[in-house]
């Protein structure tokens, strides 16, 4: 049986992410990096690119194992792609949901496939909440995870506390260093109002 061909994006939030644009030699030491089988923690300014190495290599992977599993390569995606706080959410609702339980979400994140945790030290953390974040890292310390942040790892531990910052750094660190292009794709203009 042939596996399911789809020109679907893997994760439909990042269709705006070519990896044949990124910096490949960024993704080749991010690729290897992920044989050690721990974290790798991107961090840098807004708009330097981490987000864009993350999903790259979440993208391939994804297409990897769907075409490996014979399943479609959305749903893959939806399996490895997070923000922090959409992984807290999904972890909150499901203590609510009839369908979903909590056991069932923790069973994602213990995955041994690749885990991509966009934005984390995004907003300021409830008790619980920080609970939740110190189990996923704390789950994903041994697997294969990619955490992408504004934030060093002296700052992360302001925001958060030592311990999680440990398990997040107990891999690799990689700054990712330059202009936001964001901003510089961003067209301006001059408005002179009469008064």
């Amino acid at each position: 049986m042939a596996a399911k061909q789809s020109n679907s994006q893997p994760i439909p939030s990042l269709a705006w992410v070519d990896p044949a644009k990124c910096d490949q030699t960024a993704l080749a030491a991010i690729r290897k990096c992920l044989g050690d089988s721990t974290p790798i923690l991107l961090h840098g300014d807004p708009g330097a690119g981490k987000t864009a190495l993350a999903a790259a290599v979440c993208i391939q992977a994804a297409r990897e194992i769907a075409e490996a599993s014979q399943l479609e390569p959305t749903i893959i995606g939806a399996w490895m792609w997070t923000t922090s706080v959409d992984a807290v959410r999904l972890v909150q609702r499901s203590r609510f949901d009839k369908e979903v339980s909590e056991a069932h979400v923790w069973k994602r994140f213990e995955m041994d496939r690749l885990l991509v945790v966009d934005d984390l030290g995004i907003g300021g953390l409830t008790d619980d909440q920080f609970a939740i974040i110190w189990r996923l890292t704390d789950i994903r310390q041994r697997l294969p995870t990619i955490y992408t942040t504004n934030y060093s790892p002296e700052q992360l531990r302001e925001r958060y506390d030592p311990r999680i910052v440990s398990r997040v750094c107990c891999g690799t660190i990689i700054e990712v260093v330059g202009a936001d292009r964001r901003l510089a794709g961003a067209k301006n203009y001059v408005v002179r109002v009469k008064s």
